[in-house]
Formats: structure tokens, sequence, C-alpha cells
């Protein structure tokens, strides 16, 4: 197995690792769930990494068309307007910060697997993997937002300006 996929590898597992901590960790239940849809997409990574890391046949397909944006779209549709006193704890916030940086690393990490891949075929894989670390990186960073500045926030994620 090479290095980068060694690497990829153990990126997946550790951002398991990380968001099953979080999700248990963290109080509020859209936090939770949000935490929670990222475990899902790193562990379908993590499938398709071992599946390369066995020479076996893979292709883009196996990704799915996961789209996490939009996944996550409907959990925070749950949230309904949000309320002026929401609590935001500063060991929420500091476990959104350390996502984001982590998501970063990984998408960095990925672009450069499918810059250095020989396979087209594993290059697009790699490309599609770290199209995924940034959504969760919007993800992460829309939800920060939306705890440190809510009014803020919501007024630019829908959008609309105060009349």
């Amino acid at each position: 197995m090479n290095e980068a996929l060694a690497l990829a590898i153990q990126t997946e597992q550790d951002g398991i690792a990380y968001y099953t901590a979080a999700a248990e960790r963290t109080a509020d239940t859209l936090g939770k769930k949000m935490f929670m849809s990222l475990v899902a997409d790193e562990q379908r990574h993590l499938a398709v990494l071992k599946k390369l890391s066995c020479e076996e046949d893979v292709c883009i397909d196996d990704l799915g068309s996961v789209m996490p944006k939009e996944r996550l779209r409907t959990i925070f549709s749950e949230a309904g307007t949000p309320s002026a006193d929401l609590p935001a704890e500063a060991g929420d916030l500091e476990a959104l910060r350390l996502a984001m940086e982590m998501e970063r690393k990984g998408y960095e990490q990925y672009r450069r697997a499918a810059v250095d891949a020989k396979d087209p075929d594993v290059a697009r894989i790699f490309e599609r993997l770290a199209s995924e670390e940034n959504e969760h990186w919007e993800i992460l960073q829309d939800t920060l937002s939306y705890l440190e500045d809510t009014g803020n926030w919501y007024m630019w994620a829908e959008h609309r300006f105060p009349q």
C-alpha cells in the first residue's frame, strides 16, 4: 500500500473517532446529528479507501451520490427560527474549529494524492474525496457562524436583509 493511501485511511479513521466523540459530548440534538452525519461520510470514505488498498476494483460510483450539504440542510431546517439566547459553550465551538482544521488538512491531503496518482480513476476518487472534505469544512463553518452570531447567520444563509 502506498504512503498516500495509508495516510488517507488513517485520516478517515481519526475523523470517525473524533466525530463520534464530538457527537457523544455535544448536548445539542442538531449538533449530534451533524457530527453523526459526518461519521457516516467518513465511514463511506474509509470503505472506498480500504478497497483501494486491497487493489480491488473501485470506481467513483462506490462513493455514491451523497451530497453532504444537501443532507445536512434538512437537519438544520429542523432548527426552525433560531433562539436569540442560543447557548454556545466554548467547548462546542472549539470542537467545531478543530474539526474544520481536520477537514482542511484532509482536503489538502486528497488534492495532493489526486495530483500524484498515476491512475486517472484513482485520481478522480481522490478528487471526489477532496470535494467532500471541502463540503464538510463549509458545513462546519456555517455551523460555527450560526453559533457565534445567529442573527447575522440567519440573514446571510437565507440571503435576506432585514426590512
